[in-house]
């Protein structure tokens, strides 16, 4: 009886693998097509970056889902993925300001432990923000 009937040579399980890898890999960015976005000039310490806030999508329990994209001559620097509150009374505790040298947002939690986190993206972003928004899926 031969055993091998079921064996396949290196280069074919590497293209499977390979196959494998590019489909989960998509998978990770098949929710990065916006439902809507906006785009604004703002002015960070005499530069111009343009930012762009997009809704991924709006959940059941009232949590839409967003992403912040900033832009420096048409290049993507920065990206932050983050949850605000939908609902009318809860709306006013979100926050995303342009300050000086940084960009303020809250990241709703969807137990609503409130308030909700803050957290802070300098500008100008560092290059492991280029990295991160250009070539790491979270």
């Amino acid at each position: 009886m031969n055993r091998n009937h079921l064996a396949i040579n290196r280069k074919t399980f590497f293209i499977i693998v390979a196959v494998l890898s590019l489909v989960i890999y998509s998978g990770f960015f098949a929710h990065r097509k916006p439902a809507a976005c906006s785009t604004e000039k703002h002015y960070f310490e005499g530069k111009v970056v343009d930012t762009e806030l997009c809704l991924l999508r709006r959940s059941s329990d009232g949590i839409d889902y967003m992403v912040l994209r900033v832009y420096d001559l048409g290049l993507l620097v920065a990206e932050r993925r983050f949850k605000q509150y939908a609902d009318s009374g809860e709306q006013a505790i979100n926050k995303l300001e342009y300050k000086g040298d940084e960009i303020v947002y809250t990241d709703a939690d969807p137990a609503r432990n409130l308030p909700p986190k803050e957290y802070r993206l300098a500008m100008p972003p560092s290059k492991w923000d280029w990295l991160r928004a250009n070539y790491l899926p979270f």
